[in-house]
């Protein structure tokens, strides 16, 4: 008896350690997926962006008035397409873990703001240089484009504001389906004579 008694706290720590490591599995599995969205928005930033531009004079760089608004385009255009990619993370996240919310929540999160920093910062790269940078390398006059950046740390909760959006939605229709799967059950007294009903007491 004490043998018995004593394997159980070990099943149940072995069966917990069993249970962390799926979950953290899962969660790698998420971020791997933000990863591959945010790769894939920073390509469509980078093309949907129009950036505006100053000149180069003298080795400096001077902005145009009437471009100013380039870097706030950038962030702005960051916002939508974070937004939409922090989406289609949640979407993932809701199906594949439909029975466990809170778990789906957590990686959906997670999986966002790494895609988030991935997508900004890819875009980064892909885009236009810094323009001082240019500027003192190019001829009086040469038109120089600003660079691709995320202004500020608020932009950056875009993608795990798309995210937890989605996924609400997602297990708010989903809760209404299983719901409305329930309610259409039959819960009266069972005909024996219906064949149906036959079947499932022979499957049970």
């Amino acid at each position: 008896m004490a043998e018995h008694g004593a394997a159980r706290p070990a099943d149940h720590r072995a069966g917990r350690t069993v249970g962390l490591r799926a979950d953290a599995v899962g969660v790698l599995r998420l971020v791997h997926v933000g990863v591959q969205v945010g790769v894939v928005g920073a390509l469509l930033w980078v093309w949907w962006w129009h950036p505006g531009s100053g000149v180069a004079s003298g080795g400096e760089f001077y902005p145009r008035v009437t471009s100013i608004e380039g870097t706030i385009t950038g962030t702005a255009a960051y916002l939508v397409v974070a937004g939409a990619a922090g989406g289609v993370v949640g979407a993932v996240a809701a199906w594949w873990h439909r029975d466990r919310p809170w778990m789906g929540l957590v990686g959906a999160v997670v999986a966002a703001a790494v895609g988030g920093v991935v997508l900004a910062w890819l875009g980064h790269l892909l885009g236009p240089e810094d323009p001082a940078t240019v500027a003192a390398r190019s001829a009086d006059g040469t038109r120089v484009p600003y660079e691709l950046v995320v202004e500020g740390w608020g932009p950056y909760a875009a993608m795990p504001a798309g995210a937890v959006t989605i996924l609400a939605l997602a297990f708010l229709l989903l809760g209404r389906s299983s719901d409305r799967a329930v309610a259409e059950e039959p819960t009266g007294p069972r005909d024996p004579t219906d064949p149906m009903d036959a079947g499932r007491r022979v499957h049970a």
